[in-house]
């Protein structure tokens, strides 16, 4: 049975480890309800959306109309229930020189 708060719950934790991973950034979010993937916040569509859902659960890169890439990462509860999906791109290079 589909739990919200425990899916929303290890999206959260899966988002806060890549956070730590200096190369790349987390540029869109989404949690499955009810076997959807839906943008989280809730936005407008964007094609990336449809992108996301054909993959069906399945890490992979995603098309990309800029340069670098985007990559969609999974997430899955203890009963192998797909339950979100993080999107993630190169980090953007910041000007530590002050």
């Amino acid at each position: 049975m589909f739990d919200r708060r425990v899916a929303e719950e290890i999206l959260n934790t899966a988002a806060q480890a890549v956070s730590g991973v200096s190369f790349c950034e987390i540029k869109d979010r989404y949690l499955a309800v009810n076997g959807q993937l839906n943008p989280v916040p809730e936005r407008a569509a964007l094609p990336q959306d449809q992108d996301v859902r054909r993959l069906n659960g399945r890490d992979s890169v995603l098309p990309c109309a800029r340069p670098g890439w985007r990559y969609a990462l999974f997430t899955v509860g203890d009963d192998a229930e797909l339950n979100g999906c993080l999107v993630l791109s190169p980090a953007t290079l910041r000007n530590s020189l002050s």
